[in-house]
């Protein structure tokens, strides 16, 4: 689960940036993608390979460095092939976080009234515009990983409720348990079936 919770890291992240700026979605998800690369790069690499790995991840992150032509990239940056492989090789398997990253974005973006809607009617008391940013994307990402039904629901709870722990803090935390709790005890239900456009 690490990773899918990196990803929901990055989601969450992501869409704390879109309810507080202009940027486009893609903009968004283009640079968290890329962020995701370089935490990986910066916490598993030696110091003297990061920026043969920052300008790979910089270069090539948004296409996949999984599809990457190694021997092609090795002589557009003029540096040896083994080493470009020995630096590519811990960061190869963060495709799918980054997917699974993209596709709550989207997901979340692509239906937030929707989700909206589920927590006016979870968390009558806590208008959703007036929720901190970060509670309020935290239910948001619960919310469509229940909808969309991939994701065992006390997963999606117990990952809402530790993202509101690390990121907003004891009471968010409470919040989330009780708002996710009142949806699943009220019988509610979300059918999502992917991001409009997806």
């Amino acid at each position: 689960m690490k990773g899918r919770r990196r990803a929901r890291e990055m989601a969450l992240q992501a869409l704390y940036e879109l309810d507080q700026s202009t940027h486009t979605v893609d903009w968004v998800v283009a640079g968290r993608i890329v962020d995701l690369y370089e935490g990986a790069a910066r916490a598993t690499l030696d110091p003297a390979d990061l920026p043969l790995a920052l300008s790979l991840v910089r270069r090539y992150a948004a296409s996949g460095l999984e599809a990457i032509d190694i021997a092609d990239a090795a002589r557009e940056l003029a540096v040896d092939a083994n080493r470009v492989a020995d630096v590519l090789a811990p960061l190869r398997g963060l495709r799918k976080q980054a997917d699974y990253g993209a596709a709550v974005i989207r997901g979340v973006v692509g239906h937030r009234e929707r989700l909206d809607q589920a927590i006016r009617q979870i968390a009558p008391e806590w208008p959703v515009d007036q929720m901190a940013p970060i509670d309020r994307n935290v239910l948001r990402i619960a919310l469509w990983e229940i909808g969309l039904g991939e994701v065992p629901l006390r997963v999606a709870i117990n990952e809402a409720v530790e993202l509101a722990r690390r990121y907003s803090g004891e009471g968010a935390r409470r919040m989330v348990n009780g708002a996710l709790g009142a949806f699943v005890n009220a019988g509610l239900r979300l059918d999502i079936t992917a991001a409009p456009g997806a």
